[in-house]
């Protein structure tokens, strides 16, 4: 049995996620910046906060911490067995008789090679 093991990951798409953060600035008579509105609007996820002091505006924004990550293991099992088996048959052999015509005909074709031979040799004696 032949056992395959494959790991995969998958991916997980989240939908997109925003925040908004508004501010509204005037200048006084001595021209120093001030800050008249602030508006924010937060998101499923982003949370934003802002702070100004003095000339320093920090802005922030965070985002709950999301962990998703799928792990899973594919097993695939095949199982193979093989059956070699033998049979005998038994093949009828195959007897070829020759025509008995055939026999007399290669008889007397081989009597009169030796004939012809044989009076070759008395002649030349």
């Amino acid at each position: 049995m032949v056992t395959n093991e494959v790991v995969r990951d998958s991916i997980v798409t989240l939908p997109p996620d925003s925040a908004m953060i508004k501010a509204w600035f005037e200048c006084d008579s001595l021209n120093h910046v001030i800050m008249t509105e602030l508006e924010t609007q937060a998101g499923k996820l982003v949370q934003p906060s802002t702070n100004f002091n003095g000339r320093l505006m920090v802005t922030t924004a965070k985002i709950d911490s999301q962990a998703i990550y799928l792990k899973w293991k594919e097993r695939h099992q095949t199982a193979s067995i093989t059956n070699t088996v033998i049979k005998e048959v038994p093949v009828e052999k195959v007897v070829y008789k020759k025509p008995a015509w055939l026999l007399v005909l290669a008889a007397s074709g081989a009597g009169g090679i030796i004939i012809f031979v044989v009076s070759i040799i008395l002649k030349f004696k």
